[in-house]
């Protein structure tokens, strides 16, 4: 099943929404390969867009909580250093076995439960606070 973004997970900030959408059209390349019988050759394409993007998002999002004195901030830097935890872990695994098709759907769940618990919460979070607080 896909996985659909909507303007409720808006924080209001483009560029944010812009990485989230990002993130969730990963997840159903991933989620469509696998359908396919292509998640092995997908996966890895997977772990190299997440490297990246955590990197790149977490960094625009942190700095975007700073800014807006966001009381927030200490709980979601902790969340995100979880995630980059759990990434490190499945990468390392991907670098030392491959992708099997357990790993392919290990991952799939990673990304979904990163996106339902995190951004569809979390995230939610910072953009009600946004909206509620500045005009953006």
């Amino acid at each position: 099943m896909a996985l659909k973004w909507s303007e409720e997970l808006s924080v209001g900030v483009e560029a944010i929404d812009n990485q989230h959408k990002s993130i969730f059209a990963m997840a159903n390349n991933l989620l469509d390969a696998m359908e396919a019988g292509h998640g092995k050759e997908e996966v890895a394409e997977t772990i190299a867009f997440l490297r990246k993007y955590i990197s790149d998002h977490f960094c625009d999002e942190e700095e975007l909580m700073i800014n807006h004195n966001f009381s927030g901030y200490a709980e979601q830097r902790k969340e995100h250093k979880r995630f980059l935890t759990e990434y490190l872990a499945l990468e390392a695994e991907f670098e030392a076995k491959g992708a099997s098709s357990h790993f392919v759907v290990k991952t799939q769940l990673f990304l979904s439960s990163w996106l339902i618990n995190h951004i569809n919460k979390s995230d939610k979070a910072i953009g009600g606070f946004l909206k509620k607080e500045y005009t953006l």
